[in-house]
């Protein structure tokens, strides 16, 4: 992001992510911080040094297009031998808390968060946004056996609005009203990502943020529709435990992904981001 006039104030990493937020929602920066020649965005004034690696993560997110799907963007956070929880799902916390204000961030630059089944079972998560300035994204739920008890937060809070996706109707007379039931067809337990993704097209969501949890997001990368990565590793060995990545990518070494990754210091843990093109699918 290249600035036009270098001898105007550098924007500090607040101001910075209030125009990097609001051009992501509005297409257009109020406050005249980032612009779009039509092609890319890039930033009036310099910026502060301290604000140079959140440009680096959040640009590409908007410069990145679709017309056909959402923009997907995943997040997880893994200790140093590969886990992203211990064996009886416990997972907080195994990155730091500046890893936790990102995936906030995340959460507010993206229309929408979804996880899976298992993640709002285990972390009974309310997916909002609480540590950075931002909109509340629309919260979806991948629930294909309907599993998710109707007691969880994101169910009984109403702060943003809830997409259950599940692959029967079911009952849901004790959620809030905030909550809205979608039934997609699924295939032995999982729905298709093509589908869903056109589904939730059609709904407005033009960028979807896939938190967690390692399957759901292994879903999305198998099926070729994981745009970028963002994998926080931290100082930690777990030893047994679930593996950050649940399902096989590849037949050989040969065919599995291998994206052009970016590192970037993030308190004590280190953030991967991960592009993925076609040819690195």
């Amino acid at each position: 992001m290249t600035p036009s006039n270098p001898s105007q104030t550098s924007m500090t990493m607040d101001a910075l992510w209030l125009a990097l937020c609001a051009a992501a929602h509005d297409e257009h920066d109020s406050s005249g911080l980032v612009v779009n020649d039509g092609e890319s965005w890039s930033s009036t004034h310099p910026i502060a040094d301290s604000a140079h690696d959140l440009a680096a993560l959040f640009v590409p997110l908007l410069n990145l297009r679709n017309p056909n799907r959402p923009i997907v963007v995943g997040h997880l956070a893994q200790s140093l031998d590969g886990r992203i929880a211990r064996m009886d799902g416990e997972s907080h916390w195994i990155s730091g808390e500046m890893d936790l204000d990102h995936t906030h961030r995340l959460r507010a630059f993206c229309d929408a968060v979804l996880v899976g089944a298992e993640t709002v079972i285990n972390d009974d998560c309310r997916l909002t946004v609480r540590r950075c300035e931002g909109p509340q994204p629309l919260r979806i739920l991948l629930d294909p056996s309907g599993r998710i008890s109707e007691d969880r937060k994101v169910f009984q809070d109403s702060t943003a609005p809830t997409l259950w996706i599940r692959g029967d109707a079911g009952s849901t007379s004790g959620v809030g009203g905030h909550v809205e039931v979608l039934v997609l067809p699924c295939v032995e337990g999982c729905f298709d990502i093509h589908e869903l993704l056109s589904a939730l097209n059609e709904r407005g969501v033009h960028r979807l943020f896939v938190e967690g949890g390692g399957v759901t997001v292994s879903h999305f990368l198998e099926e070729g529709v994981l745009d970028r990565l963002h994998l926080a590793v931290a100082p930690l060995l777990v030893g047994e435990g679930r593996a950050t990545l649940g399902r096989s990518l590849g037949l050989s070494l040969a065919d599995c992904p291998r994206p052009q990754v970016s590192v970037y210091p993030m308190g004590e843990d280190w953030l991967f981001d991960c592009a993925f093109t076609r040819t690195h699918r």
